[in-house]
């Protein structure tokens, strides 16, 4: 084959699939992608921390502990699954996209 037909591609470097993925592979938060599970697990544990971290003091500003206990602590989870949700959503769509 020719040199010249074997190195030409009307599509930009950059976003060639390969270096796309390389880049993927590389930025913050989609490398927990390529971890392993018991990596992957304590990155998932860590935003499930953080969630809670903003989602409990907002459930309990919204429904007294005191007197809503069960209220308090289902508004609690949800808020720790959305979050936590949204960021293996954007982890599987980046994946996905590739």
């Amino acid at each position: 084959m020719n040199k010249s037909t074997i190195n030409f591609c009307p599509v930009p470097i950059e976003q060639q699939p390969i270096n796309e993925y390389e880049k993927l592979k590389e930025s913050w938060l989609f490398d927990w992608g390529t971890l392993e599970i018991a990596q992957y697990s304590k990155k998932i544990i860590w935003v499930c921390f953080w969630s809670a971290v903003l989602a409990i003091p907002l459930a309990m500003s919204v429904f007294v502990p005191r007197h809503d206990v069960f209220h308090c602590v289902l508004s609690s989870l949800d808020g720790i699954a959305l979050l936590t949700g949204i960021f293996i959503s954007r982890i599987y769509l980046g994946w996905k996209y590739i």
